[in-house]
């Protein structure tokens, strides 16, 4: 069902307020953030495609991690020993099933895979120079019924990856105190799970989410989402500006 005008999208006012709600759970990490409904999201490890220098649209392209890469997943799994893992899952992609399995080891919990957390499919548009395709990437962003050729349309991923991040928030919700849920997943869900979050806005002119040349965590760091006083937020403590626009 098109969600055009919906969920995805929201006014000014309502993006400035969707970003200052998840800024309010900045620190709610391992121990301080026991006895609230938790989900963590991982971003993979680093792939031969995401250096700063000549960084390459990935998509759905099947990479493996890096030896930094690697690293990034062993820093991800430590850090995922202050918490109670319930359930470890992962998108189907071999980068995030090598950083799922990485950290599953380090804290033993065996990761399940899903393709639901996969990114946007951006067709044949993935392994192409960031530099060179950012005009294209904000055509298919403005109009997120288009479809990518060879992909699919931002509205699809959208659909596809609220219902899962809604799935996962539902599952932690049903937890014992204290255990949480991890998802390994990818830049660009991470980017979209606040205005998920945030919900369908009632009225007013609306715009498209940007995905592209926004602050954003790094490869291999946890992100946090809590429910607090009845609302889902996410820490965006770790969303940085980069060096170059990461796609």
């Amino acid at each position: 069902m098109p969600i055009v005008g919906k969920t995805y999208r929201m006014n000014p006012q309502q993006a400035k307020k969707a970003d200052e709600e998840s800024r309010e759970s900045d620190g709610a990490r391992g121990p301080a953030a026991a006895g609230v409904p938790t989900v963590l999201l991982v971003r993979h490890g680093q792939t031969k495609l995401n250096s700063e220098q000549g960084e390459r649209l990935r998509g759905w392209l099947d990479l493996p991690l890096t030896k930094q890469g690697k690293e990034d997943a062993a820093g991800a799994g430590e850090e995922l020993k202050d918490y109670d893992v319930a359930a470890l899952f992962s998108s189907d992609l071999r980068r995030a099933r090598q950083t799922a399995k990485i950290v599953g080891d380090t804290i033993g919990v065996k990761p399940t895979a899903n393709p639901k957390l996969r990114p946007w499919n951006v067709g044949n548009l993935a392994g192409k120079l960031v530099s060179d395709i950012r005009e294209e990437m904000d055509y298919y962003q403005k109009h997120p019924d288009k479809k990518v050729p060879g992909g699919e349309s931002f509205e699809s991923f959208y659909d596809r990856w609220e219902q899962e991040l809604l799935t996962l928030l539902r599952k932690a919700e049903k937890l014992p105190r204290g255990q949480v849920v991890v998802a390994l997943t990818h830049v660009r869900n991470l980017l979209t799970a606040p205005h998920i979050l945030a919900g369908e806005p009632e009225s007013g002119e609306r715009g498209p989410i940007r995905v592209i040349g926004r602050p954003h965590p790094s490869t291999g760091e946890v992100v946090a989402i809590t429910k607090q006083n009845g609302k889902w937020v996410m820490d965006k403590s770790k969303f940085q500006s980069r060096s170059s626009p990461t796609l």
